[in-house]
């Protein structure tokens, strides 16, 4: 049994309605050749944008690190998200932090808000509605070969004040300003945790239906308020 490491926050979230053409005028970057998604999973493959400082670029990668330094290449933990509080200290990450940051583009993302009936999901999204970029890490599983894997995994922080009440947890979101300043391997370590620090905090959002919950559903009314 496979189990991706969610660190109790992000697992689910949109590419379905990503404005490609904002980010590929920022990033000078093609964003295409991924199937949008209004319910995006871990163990999927999704859009990703990195960059080794000359050249930035858009990859399918799975959801769900698999580090370099795994001896086999479906490990049973497969972190989904990072603690941005424990990034430099944590060995899975510390050393992705430095120089493999990338951005998940994305249209909104889901969390589930515990009630005495049970847990509700809300989507959660921009104010204008303009794209997220989650803030993330990915490595490269015996890169080179033929066989080799590109994964991910999304950083997070304590959620801001007006969705706290929804989970204690959100995706570090990164502010257009910075997309290429998180993207830029050779940032410095204060750099990249004022970049956490400034990154959004305010939102919209609503409660959607239940359809959500399974991976198998995958349509415009999984995003619709109820």
């Amino acid at each position: 049994m496979l189990i991706f490491s969610s660190l109790r926050m992000c697992g689910r979230y949109s590419t379905a309605k990503i404005p490609k053409k904002q980010f590929e005028e920022k990033l000078k970057v093609k964003l295409e050749g991924y199937s949008p998604s209004f319910n995006a999973c871990p163990g999927m493959a999704h859009p990703v944008i990195s960059s080794n400082g000359d050249m930035t670029k858009t990859s399918n990668m799975i959801w769900g690190l698999i580090p370099q330094w795994s001896k086999v290449h479906n490990p049973k933990i497969k972190p989904i998200n990072a603690r941005s509080e424990t990034l430099f200290q944590k060995p899975t990450f510390k050393n992705l932090i430095k120089r493999k940051r990338c951005l998940i583009p994305a249209s909104g993302y889901y969390e589930w808000q515990s009630s005495e009936k049970g847990k509700i999901p809300h989507f959660i999204y921009a104010l204008d509605e303009s794209p997220l970029a989650f803030g993330g890490l990915y490595d490269t599983w015996n890169e080179g070969q033929e066989n080799s894997i590109h994964s991910y995994a999304i950083v997070t922080k304590t959620a801001s004040q007006p969705i706290h009440f929804i989970h204690d947890r959100m995706p570090v979101i990164v502010p257009e300003q910075y997309w290429m300043d998180w993207l830029n391997p050779r940032l410095s370590s204060d750099s990249v945790n004022q970049i956490i620090k400034n990154s959004m905090n305010h939102f919209s959002f609503h409660p959607v239906s239940n359809m959500v919950n399974s991976p198998r559903n995958d349509s415009p009314t999984l995003v619709d308020p109820i």
